[in-house]
């Protein structure tokens, strides 16, 4: 009996065996990892790194002499440009061969691969990536949808994160990035370089400009045809105006339109340079050409700042032409086509933005366009709320643009928060569902009630933020704090939402916020301005807070045109002190005209005392107004004029007194600076003096 079954045993090993013979692996066997050529070598010894750092026993040895192992299953990596497919990966009974173009796209397979193994292996321990290559057992190749991808998120620029991600890093990959030219120009303090017209902006015809890019390059990257790759950012300032020097209008420069001089140099660098890719940015002074010969390690970039973040974008017909016009007319001139694409709300990093579904779809269309990389700007190296989740969605898109975004969230939410994943995703899920079905749009610079009007229901968040809270205290370990930290930027959320109705009951989210921000490094809440402290210390101030008025939206009439969002005078009128920090709440903002009011009912003989409160931040364009006047008939009874001292502090307020001897309205004249011709008044308010 036992002879029949071990013959039985015998057949069904030889049997498996013949199945696959394309691989085969003993479990609890280790491994052997080496690099085929010197191209590899760097790689192979970061991913030896990586795995024993993410393993619990020494199973992965480094064979250096690239010799087939006789008791490990050989892992070989090679960088080889001559592949026909991105990546490709050979199979045998004992070994396989990972094979890829560059570095990044050969960690990523390498990642790939481990994760694979994991599945039968529970020494390796990677969970923390989608499994997109399901199948290892035979001979495969892959490609890409994109081949730059770089979510610019703090999770993706944890070092040798993007290892794991396949996606680009602006810290890796870039010698000169955006336009830190300038400030790479002004730090050596080399004047030549700039426009002698406009210290402002780069002269790209000078010798100077030439000569500091080609020695910047030499100097920290080499200059040898065998150097590793990298990319340079040669853009202007960021400034509307061009270099108009002899040099700069001969070669075709005018006022508005810095590109004729700054592709001559390009191409120069690209051509001195060869082995390195130099980029542009389709941007303010910067246009596309109408046909410029340039070598093929030239590219731009190409802002989607124009682009709606709806879902029915592909119906904006008149946007869409314009866009596809310019990539058009760019692929004219250059070889690769980078997308600047906006992925978060640049005034709220901390409120959910559920743009993955609709990401999916502009992927899709980006691709359809013969775009080749795309760069996600987000909250960069500031913590943004769930960006582990973005950063994973985002990339795994960039790869495959068809992965089943719903099932990537749920595996990752529930492999990474145990107990509160599912609750988490249920949220975020039904967030970007109402989303993608609607017709509405994500502002990228919007305050709460934006968020309200596009997918944010206060009701069913606050629902959500107890829920975990409540579940908190039974949270264990990792989980737990990342809980804290999620409920941390949370709280900002629930506080704009209470805000935003005018109530005052959010003490509990302002102490959970006060006392966690600082140990979770969450010190900006917004791209300009937003430090976490301040907004607190604004906000105390206005807690509990509320300004006596006799101004009521009753017995105020406008006489002038309002803005289109700022047809009610409620914030001006209703007590509640806007913050500095957040100009999107308790602040009325007049562009159009000189504002123009009229107080009805004021007793006769009293005197008052009218106090105007404006924001002043230069970086939104916001000063105080340039005069106020207060009129009772044909008379001036009160008046001001702005001073330069006005433009120290964030919030500037202004008393008029006057007294009220006639039975007339009386009349106040609000006038716009000179400057931008707005501002931001968060109360007008009115008291017996």
């Amino acid at each position: 009996m036992i002879s029949k079954y071990f013959k039985l045993l015998v057949f069904l090993t030889l049997f498996l065996q013949s199945c696959n013979q394309s691989q085969s692996y003993v479990l609890g066997q280790d491994y052997s990892l080496s690099y085929v050529n010197d191209k590899s070598k760097k790689v192979t010894a970061n991913c030896f790194k990586f795995v024993k750092e993410n393993t619990k026993t020494e199973i992965i040895h480094l064979n250096t002499n690239s010799e087939s192992s006789s008791i490990y299953f050989d892992i070989q990596l090679s960088i080889d440009t001559t592949i026909k497919n991105d990546i490709e990966y050979t199979p045998t009974k004992k070994s396989i061969l990972l094979a890829a173009k560059n570095e990044i796209n050969l960690s990523w397979l390498f990642a790939q691969f481990i994760k694979y193994k994991s599945q039968v292996d529970s020494r390796l321990l990677i969970d923390s990536i989608p499994l997109i290559i399901k199948n290892f057992q035979t001979k495969g190749v892959y490609n890409f949808s994109f081949e730059y991808r770089e979510p610019f998120f703090a999770e993706n620029l944890v070092k040798n994160q993007h290892f794991l991600y396949g996606t680009n890093s602006i810290d890796v990959d870039w010698g000169i990035w955006g336009h830190n030219l300038g400030k790479i120009i002004r730090k050596k303090k080399c004047m030549n370089c700039l426009s002698s017209a406009d210290e402002n902006q780069i002269c790209f015809t000078a010798d100077a400009t030439y000569h500091l890019i080609e020695n910047y390059i030499i100097d920290n990257f080499g200059g040898g045809s065998s150097t590793a790759a990298q990319n340079f950012m040669i853009a202007p300032d960021d400034s509307p105006v061009s270099c108009c020097c002899s040099s700069c209008s001969k070669a075709g420069n005018t006022s508005k339109n810095a590109t004729p001089a700054l592709l001559k140099l390009v191409k120069a660098m690209a051509l001195k340079f060869s082995n390195h890719n130099f980029f542009t940015i389709d941007y303010l002074s910067v246009q596309a050409p109408d046909n410029y010969d340039l070598p093929k390690n030239v590219g731009v970039f190409i802002s989607t700042i124009d682009l709606p973040i709806t879902p029915n974008f592909e119906q904006q017909n008149a946007l869409l032409r314009n866009f596809e016009y310019k990539i058009e007319k760019w692929k004219k001139s250059v070889s690769k086509i980078y997308l600047w694409e906006y992925s978060i709300n640049f005034d709220d990093y901390l409120t959910p933005f559920p743009n993955l579904l609709q990401f999916q779809k502009q992927l899709k269309y980006y691709k359809r366009l013969g775009v080749n990389g795309v760069f996600c700007n987000g909250s960069g190296y500031e913590y943004s709320t769930l960006e582990d989740l973005r950063t994973y969605i985002m990339s795994a898109l960039m790869i495959d643009e068809n992965l089943n975004v719903e099932e990537q969230m749920k595996e990752f939410l529930v492999k990474n928060y145990p107990s509160s994943g599912l609750i988490i995703f249920d949220y975020i899920n039904g967030l970007e569902q109402k989303f993608s079905t609607s017709n509405a749009s994500l502002n990228i610079y919007g305050g709460i009630e934006d968020s309200k009007k596009s997918f944010l229901n206060e009701t069913e968040f606050f629902e959500f933020y107890s829920k975990l809270k409540e579940m908190l205290p039974r949270v264990k370990g990792q989980e737990k704090v990342k809980v804290t930290k999620l409920l941390t930027g949370l709280s900002f959320t629930h506080i704009q939402l209470k805000r935003a109705k005018n109530l005052q009951d959010f003490q509990e989210s302002y102490q959970f916020l006060q006392e966690n921000y600082s140990k979770f490094n969450i010190t900006i809440f917004k791209e300009k301005n937003g430090t976490t402290v301040n907004y607190l210390n604004s906000l105390t101030l206005t807690m509990g807070k509320k300004k006596q008025n006799l101004l009521t939206s009753k017995n105020v009439t406008v006489l002038s045109k309002l803005d289109e969002d700022y047809t009610s005078l409620v914030p001006l009128v209703d007590g509640l002190i806007g913050m500095s920090t957040d100009y999107h709440n308790n602040w009325f903002f007049c562009s159009v005209e000189d504002l123009k009011l009229k107080i009805n009912t004021l007793e006769i003989a009293q005197e008052y005392k009218m106090s105007l409160s404006f924001l002043n931040d230069p970086a939104l364009k916001l000063l105080p107004p340039a005069k106020i006047e207060i009129w009772k008939g044909e008379k001036l009874i009160s008046s001001y004029s702005s001073k330069p001292t006005d433009k120290e502090n964030q919030r500037v307020t202004i008393d008029l007194i006057f007294k009220n001897e006639l039975n007339d309205n009386v009349i106040v004249k609000i006038y716009r600076n000179v400057s931008f011709h707005k501002f931001a008044c968060d109360e007008i308010n009115l008291v017996k003096n």
